[in-house]
């Protein structure tokens, strides 16, 4: 079970409930260093391609947007400063934003639960990454992992009875979950290069990641019932940050060539990448999330 470690002001929690397959929306993404500005911005860009429009900007440096399953909400995470950051959320077009966390620990990453009444998200404190759940209704905050290693990355699976992240505890970066419900881990990947940045496919069967496993980063799925690993990237330069397509059949990531990240998406079935974005800035956009329709 889930260990309470704090209470917080709760916020009310958006109805959230969403079926697979559902319909492909536009793409949210962070891109660091909005020109003239010390900040990043999160926008977002029809998959299709077009010009990315800013949602939240700031002045400050804010990252790592995620969807709720209904598309009508999206948190993300705020800094203020390079010590501190804590979880915020807003309407889909940006207003109404709601801070959902208030800590000087370094809080981040926030992803939704299925039904919209929690986020998880990733909490730096005493040089220990570890991970945590922010119930809105209640305003309830439960630690859900607590161990020497770094554990990153959480995402809620479909049905909301798990959590997958990416953890050290094995000696080096692997794919986890913890049940939610048992408090039992499993251990998805073993490969012994660097596993990370889980993201669950919409049915709940497979788990899209990050690995250097072929010597470059790549975008990687592991098929969780028949334990097929397939690689999904083969690239030269860094392929990070998967996300999947609502209706599942394709998945968003970021590549940084020549110093810039842009947006791809790589069909999974018909096994082609398309670009999306070309941003020739300092850095570019990164970690995107895909809104559900």
């Amino acid at each position: 079970m889930l260990a309470l470690v704090a209470v917080a002001a709760g916020v009310a929690a958006p109805s959230a409930e969403a079926s697979f397959p559902g319909g492909n929306g536009k793409i949210a993404l962070a891109r660091f260093y909005v020109p003239g500005t010390p900040s990043a911005a999160i926008f977002t860009v029809n998959p299709g391609g077009g010009t990315p429009s800013a949602l939240i900007h700031n002045g400050l440096r804010n990252f790592d947007p995620a969807w709720s399953a209904n598309g009508n909400q999206i948190a993300y995470d705020t800094c203020p400063t390079t010590r501190n950051c804590n979880v915020f959320a807003a309407n889909a077009d940006g207003t109404g934003v709601t801070q959902i966390t208030n800590s000087p620990n370094f809080e981040e990453f926030p992803r939704w639960s299925p039904d919209g009444d929690a986020l998880v998200f990733m909490r730096l404190a005493a040089g220990n990454m570890d991970l945590y759940v922010k119930h809105l209704g209640s305003g309830v905050v439960t630690r859900l992992t607590a161990s020497s290693s770094f554990d990153e990355f959480p995402e809620f699976s479909p049905d909301g009875t798990k959590v997958a992240f990416g953890s050290n505890r094995s000696g080096n970066f692997d794919i986890w979950i913890k049940n939610v419900n048992t408090g039992a881990t499993t251990r998805v990947t073993t490969d012994l290069r660097a596993d990370s940045y889980p993201s669950w496919s919409p049915d709940g069967t497979k788990i899209a990641f990050q690995s250097t496993r072929d010597g470059n980063l790549d975008i990687w799925i592991k098929d969780l019932s028949s334990g097929t690993t397939t690689q999904v990237t083969r690239s030269q330069f860094g392929d990070r940050y998967p996300t999947w397509s609502p209706d599942g059949t394709r998945i968003a990531f970021t590549r940084t060539a020549n110093g810039h990240a842009n947006l791809w998406i790589a069909n999974v079935g018909a096994q082609t990448l398309t670009q999306v974005t070309s941003d020739t800035g300092k850095l570019g956009f990164v970690t995107p999330s895909w809104q559900p329709q």
